[in-house]
């Protein structure tokens, strides 16, 4: 699959869930005109690119951070708002290790590599967190701060940053980190209904 294209699938399948019913499901507590406005954001930005230090860096890459900065205020606490940058950081690391590991290439042999970082990462990004507004924040910096990374690392030989690849990358790993949330919150609802019904027995 060429880069880009699965972005494009993402964000189409996204959409179409959100109209459909499922944004208090998937995305609960985020208001429907704040998605619609970063929507329009995103497609906006990767239409602009600037040269940077010899490297060409797509809009999308200095959009995500900003939109994570403006919407970290939305956090309750002072605390929370250090917390979710603090795991940014932590994911932002762990995410360029497993991109110069080449995603643990030799846990998935048959060329799935790059699924299986995204996997690893949303993982840990639900270990962190289960909010919806947290994760994506979290996601947010940390993706951002690894291709920043990744590109620092590789300055002799990068000559792109936020490009398809990257927005694959993030939306793929945002996707996951929900559907996993998703799921995880209704295993545990289900099993919660269980237990009640058997003590009532």
């Amino acid at each position: 699959m060429n880069p880009g294209y699965l972005s494009l699938v993402l964000i189409s399948v996204t959409m179409i869930l959100l109209a459909s019913g499922w944004k208090d499901i998937l995305l609960p507590g985020i208001p429907l005109a704040g998605l619609l406005a970063f929507f329009t954001g995103w497609l906006i930005a990767a239409m602009f690119k600037v040269e940077w230090g010899g490297v060409e860096v797509q809009f999308t890459l200095p959009y995500l951070l900003i939109c994570a900065a403006a919407v970290t205020g939305i956090l309750k606490t002072p605390l929370l708002r250090a917390h979710v940058w603090v795991c940014g950081l932590l994911l932002g690391t762990f995410d360029c290790l497993l991109r110069e590991l080449g995603g643990w290439a030799a846990v998935a042999p048959q060329g799935h590599a790059w699924l299986n970082g995204a996997l690893i990462i949303a993982v840990i990004t639900l270990l962190l967190g289960r909010g919806a507004l947290w994760q994506w924040i979290a996601l947010s910096i940390g993706l951002t701060v690894s291709e920043a990374l990744y590109v620092w690392f590789h300055r002799y030989s990068a000559s792109f940053a936020g490009g398809a690849a990257f927005a694959d990358h993030w939306w793929l790993v945002l996707c996951l980190t929900r559907g996993l949330s998703v799921l995880l919150e209704a295993v545990s609802k289900l099993a919660s209904k269980g237990m009640r019904q058997g003590t009532k027995r």
